[in-house]
């Protein structure tokens, strides 16, 4: 653990930072007192406009000052029992460390003070939850373009590299879905002349039949050679 002092105004203190992850969970729990003007800095690494301290473990009051990235206080609790949490929430401004000190001991400090660090410098590290939105769009992204890919590959058959099936067909997914399962019952490949046939009678009748005769030629292409019901058991 980094030693440091911190001085804010006329005020100076010996400390211990805590910077890693145990050495953060750990922090003054069940330690029986702090010796006058010194006290623990708290170091995440980054800003972060929620953070919760657990006073559970602790066994005396304390005085906790919250600092961000530049090393302006943006919030002061004092007097905090053992027992009681502490939640610093903010909609601008967030808190990188948060500094414990004996209770009274922060007595005239405000926000806006600036703190001052000798004996350590801090690490520029990344706060990698600020990608998780950019990753869930990416994978978003990813997973449409391999399932056009796949309906592409297995569906459209192609002659010298070049796709045989109309272009806007290949927008179409139900139309592509639908002529992949009429693949998976032929159990075969259908032809470039069966595929561009359907897709015409499709592009023209991809709403509710108005006529019997539409009714049939969409049932044909969906359900194949099964006979046509009643009006009101299907289309």
């Amino acid at each position: 653990m980094y030693t440091a002092t911190v001085t804010i105004g006329e005020k100076q203190w010996n400390v211990n930072v805590a910077s890693t992850f145990p050495e953060i969970s750990q922090g003054l729990s069940g330690q029986e007192s702090l010796p006058i003007n010194t006290g623990m800095l708290f170091d995440l690494g980054s800003e972060y406009n929620n953070i919760t301290i657990n006073m559970q473990e602790m066994l005396f009051p304390l005085d906790i000052i919250f600092i961000n990235n530049d090393l302006s206080i943006v919030a002061v609790v004092q007097n905090v029992l053992p027992g009681e949490d502490v939640a610093f929430v903010a909609d601008d401004s967030g808190a990188r460390y948060f500094f414990e000190i004996n209770a009274e001991e922060a007595d005239g400090i405000v926000f806006g003070d600036t703190l001052v660090i000798a004996g350590y410098t801090p690490q520029q590290t990344f706060n990698w939850l600020l990608l998780i939105p950019i990753f869930i769009e990416l994978f978003i992204v990813i997973d449409a373009v391999i399932l056009m890919s796949k309906i592409t590959r297995n569906v459209l058959p192609s002659t010298e590299g070049e796709a045989t099936f109309p272009v806007e067909a290949k927008r179409d997914l139900t139309f592509c879905r639908h002529m992949s399962d009429l693949e998976k019952t032929a159990e075969r490949t259908l032809s470039k002349e069966e595929i561009a046939e359907k897709w015409e009678k499709w592009k023209v009748l991809r709403y509710r039949p108005k006529t019997e005769e539409e009714r049939a030629i969409i049932h044909s292409i969906k359900y194949g050679d099964e006979e046509l019901p009643d009006r009101e058991r299907g289309l």
